[in-house]
């Protein structure tokens, strides 16, 4: 299943860090030259039935989706036992846990697996975001710390520029609602001119 609704940036780090993430899987061919792989062969070739746990980039540089000489290993975080629990209640689940990058690797699977699957992924990801928008921008909006740093601790990365985000515009509320953009300064015309009498004044004495 194509992604076709995230596209990689290149440069940019949260992508980097993202496609770093490692996914067990399985060679079904004989691969010559890449025997380097595997640390724990001195073949220079990488044999029928290698099991490996490589990054994602690596995974999807090689994978091809019609002969598939290379099977992968789901990463638990993203099979059915996780979905339902998920279901039930993603608001106290520490996301952080199953992947400090768990929104945007999981977009990366989307990649590497069949249609179904990758539909349950899908549903998983957008369905968990959706339950946790509303935490996430109370907490942004809390003024009390003591369980504060608790419950951001439990969020991924995606998540915490949310919170950070949000954060910003609600200290922004605060400060409009106590007229703090509002202060009218002197003009430095204004200023200058006023210092400028002010030692006229001390002259004249």
């Amino acid at each position: 299943m194509q992604s076709d609704c995230y596209k990689n940036g290149y440069f940019n780090i949260q992508d980097i860090m993202a496609s770093q993430e490692r996914i067990s899987c399985k060679f079904e061919i004989e691969i010559p030259n890449m025997g380097f792989l595997d640390s724990s062969s001195h073949d220079s070739n990488l044999k029928v039935g290698s099991k490996l746990d490589l990054p994602y980039w690596l995974i999807k540089a090689i994978y091809n989706e019609k002969f598939k000489f290379v099977n992968i290993d789901l990463p638990k975080w993203y099979k059915k036992f996780y979905h339902d629990i998920l279901e039930a209640d993603a608001c106290v689940v520490d996301l952080r846990k199953m992947g400090p990058y768990y929104y945007d690797f999981g977009v990366l699977l989307l990649n590497l697996v069949e249609t179904d699957i990758g539909l349950n992924i899908a549903k998983t990801l957008l369905s968990c975001f959706r339950s946790r928008f509303r935490r996430i921008m109370d907490l942004s909006a809390q003024t009390d710390h003591r369980d504060l740093y608790r419950a951001i601790s439990k969020l991924d990365y995606t998540e915490t520029e949310m919170y950070k985000a949000g954060q910003l515009d609600a200290n922004g509320f605060i400060r409009w609602q106590r007229r703090e953009f509002c202060k009218l300064l002197p003009s430095i015309i204004v200023t200058a001119n006023k210092n400028k009498r002010k030692r006229t004044d001390s002259n004249g004495d």
